[in-house]
């Protein structure tokens, strides 16, 4: 078998009954066949949009139920999928490495309401400035925090004259040491 080609059909013979035999048909034609697998995504689309709050719903109540078999069911996913978590988050950053930042707790926690939008457009155009210097030197830059968020004496803010690029290697280095 060549490595695109789709798996055989199911065979009747392999299933106990007609039931579960025409559900692993229809599965497999659902899923091989380019025009059944687009009009059954629609389907399942129109569908979601039509019942949204009532399997939202559900889905609530079945997470209240049994909570750790969500969360092993999701652990499980991201240990088997960490390669397009991370190529996902590279993407993110990319894309929009300020706000891709800015997603983590931390950040939120630190950054004051009263920043303007120049103050954001500065601290996104550090990222980019960052992303900029790793492309052309082909070593990773990073966004610093000259006063680190989480010091051990003090805490910074997420504000465009505490940032600054360094080197990864010596962001790590420097860690959450506060300047002198």
């Amino acid at each position: 078998m060549i490595e695109n080609d789709p798996p055989p059909r199911p065979k009747r013979i392999d299933y106990p009954d007609s039931r579960s035999y025409h559900r692993a048909y229809e599965g497999w034609r659902v899923k091989y066949d380019p025009k059944r697998k687009a009009a059954s995504q629609a389907r399942a689309r129109a569908y979601q949009e039509k019942h949204r709050e009532r399997l939202l719903a559900d889905k609530k109540a079945q997470y209240a139920a049994e909570p750790e078999k969500f969360k092993a069911r999701q652990a499980q996913w991201r240990d088997g999928n960490r390669d397009r978590l991370q190529a996902r988050d590279r993407r993110r950053y990319r894309e929009k490495p300020g706000v891709f930042r800015l997603s983590r707790p931390a950040i939120k926690r630190a950054s004051p309401p009263w920043l303007t939008a120049d103050h954001w457009l500065a601290m996104s155009s550090l990222y980019q400035e960052a992303m900029r210097l790793t492309e052309e030197t082909g070593e990773l830059h990073t966004v610093d925090h000259i006063w680190p968020l989480k010091g051990r004496r003090s805490c910074g803010l997420h504000v465009p004259w505490n940032l600054q690029i360094l080197l990864h290697a010596d962001n790590m280095k420097k860690g959450r040491k506060e300047p002198d």
